[in-house]
């Protein structure tokens, strides 16, 4: 299951990326492989949705551990 932390910077990437391209409306090649490599790896809503629900999980645990 996906991490938040190994995500997070990859995300943040992606937008940087997304961002670039936008401002010189190309790609380069290696900004395509990382776009496509996390579109594979997250191409699903349910990959993102069990990384916040599990998130959400560990803070409660973290914030109210055994009353």
């Amino acid at each position: 299951m996906p991490i938040i932390s190994n995500i997070l910077p990859r995300y943040t990437q992606l937008n940087t990326i997304i961002a670039e391209v936008s401002h010189r409306q190309s790609i380069e090649f290696a900004q395509q492989q990382f776009v496509v490599d996390f579109h594979t790896q997250f191409n699903t809503i349910q990959a993102f949705e069990a990384m916040l629900i599990d998130l959400t999980m560990q803070t409660e645990l973290e914030c109210f551990p055994y009353n």
